[in-house]
């Protein structure tokens, strides 16, 4: 069988690789999934480590790895050409993208090649007789049928659930002296789609195989608005927007219709109001739906060699296999994972943030073109179009004085308004270093000398 790794070209912990073929119905999909958990011995140091780690880390210029290198890049890693344990999702989809049926089982496999994400893309995307991939036998024709088979994965997940926004991610680039030398802008190609739909079907395979146990798993869930938001944004939604026929934002479904709505109609300002009132994803043990997908339950189990949550319900889905009767005996460590997964986290932002301020003081006096991301009483929070960074401008430093809408959730004074998705124009105005917060200040036109030379 025909497998291969997508992944970053720099990337050596290879967790998951691809294989898919046409059928009558549609396709058969297998996603192999790097299996630690088979050499890693229940209840070890090595264990106990790793989930104290809880993920990965990824700090600029530097990771923290969850694993020893001999195991996330040596043993475990589906390197190409060599064999390989592997956690098996086997799916059957049809023409549309709905899941037929599924199963779960252990193997062993060998990756005939290790793709990069930008050389898929540019194949893809601008297919040629003399690509690079044409050398492997096979491969062309699978990449075809991968993206086909994205594209209706990802037309299901329109129709009967949703999709995430679309935004780049930001990629810090240190010089020799550790300090930020440019920030990149990663967009998503049909290479990361192909990934993305792949990764999200076989994890929804794993949420229904471990919610049809009797026992506690580990399941990711996600409560949409926030409950202390939900009264005041429903009544807000039942008020302006009759054509939602005031669905109950509380419920998936209800959630669901308005999230559509809101994004078919931008104008209104529904969506940036449902966004950014949402709860933190968090672990349960129990099926719970994930709202921020649109379904009725989800985990994830395609990044055991750098996620421990991952690596935990391998745990319970190879027990599952062996002995399903066998109920787990150590499902208290949710809450704990949890805590250990915020902290990394935290981190890796604060580190971030504090290369961000370092860069910002060492830029030249420049305008930038920004978006409103969060509003207060006292200001609003904007991001840099350009490179992600995120400040805060203060109302104390506008010559009008505005009153808060708690409830649309913008500034205004007489005709005058601030609301979420807002594009302005801001300078900095000064770093507050013992916080680590970005201060903004409205770019004025007609202030002389606003912009210092």
């Amino acid at each position: 069988t025909l497998f291969v790794t997508i992944d970053a070209a720099s990337t050596t912990d290879m967790d998951d690789a691809l294989h898919v073929e046409t059928t009558s119905a549609g396709w058969q999909l297998k996603v192999a999934i790097a299996d630690p958990a088979a050499l890693i011995e229940p209840g070890s140091a090595l264990e106990k480590t790793l989930m104290r780690r809880a993920t990965s880390t990824y700090f600029p210029g530097d990771a923290l790895p969850m694993l020893p290198d001999t195991l996330s890049s040596g043993l475990c890693s589906l390197v190409a050409e060599q064999d390989r344990l592997a956690l098996m999702c086997d799916i059957s989809i049809d023409v549309q993208g709905q899941r037929l049926d599924y199963r779960l089982y252990e193997a062993v496999i060998r990756s005939r090649a290790k793709l990069s994400y930008t050389e898929v893309a540019q194949f893809l995307q601008t297919p040629q007789d003399s690509h690079p991939l044409q050398q492997h036998a096979g491969v062309p024709e699978m990449l075809r049928q991968l993206q086909a088979l994205s594209r209706a994965l990802r037309a299901w997940r329109s129709e009967h659930a949703l999709l995430g926004e679309e935004r780049p991610d930001y990629r810090l680039r240190l010089n020799d002296k550790r300090k930020i030398e440019t920030i990149e802008a990663i967009r998503p190609t049909p290479a990361h789609q192909i990934v993305e739909e792949c990764m999200i079907l076989a994890n929804r395979c794993a949420a229904d195989f471990l919610g049809q146990r009797p026992h506690p798993g580990l399941f990711i869930r996600h409560d949409g608005v926030r409950k202390e938001r939900q009264e005041p944004l429903q009544k807000l939604i039942n008020d302006n927007w009759p054509e939602l026929g005031g669905c109950d934002i509380g419920t998936l479904e209800g959630y669901i219709e308005a999230v559509r709505f809101a994004h078919q109609t931008p104008g209104h300002r529904l969506k940036p109001l449902i966004m950014r009132q949402l709860e933190r994803s968090q672990f349960g043990s129990t099926p719970a739906p994930h709202f921020g997908l649109g379904l009725p339950a989800y985990t994830t189990f395609t990044s055991p060699l750098r996620k421990a949550n991952d690596f935990y319900v391998h745990r319970l889905i190879k027990q599952a296999l062996h002995t399903p009767e066998a109920a787990p005996d150590d499902i208290n460590v949710l809450e704990a994972l949890q805590g250990h997964t915020l902290k990394a986290r935290q981190a890796v932002n604060e580190m971030e943030q504090w290369l961000k301020c370092q860069y910002l003081e060492t830029r030249p006096p420049q305008t930038w073109n920004a978006t409103i991301v969060r509003i207060n009483s006292s200001g609003f929070g904007v991001r840099l179009d350009s490179n992600g960074i995120e400040g805060f401008v203060s109302t104390k430093n506008m010559p009008e004085k505005y009153s808060f809408d708690q409830n649309w959730l913008r500034l205004n004074h007489k005709d005058k308004f601030f609301h979420l998705d807002d594009a302005v124009e801001v300078v900095l105005d000064s770093i507050d270093w013992k916080r680590r917060q970005i201060n903004f200040r409205l770019f004025d036109t007609e202030t002389p000398g606003d912009l210092p030379l």
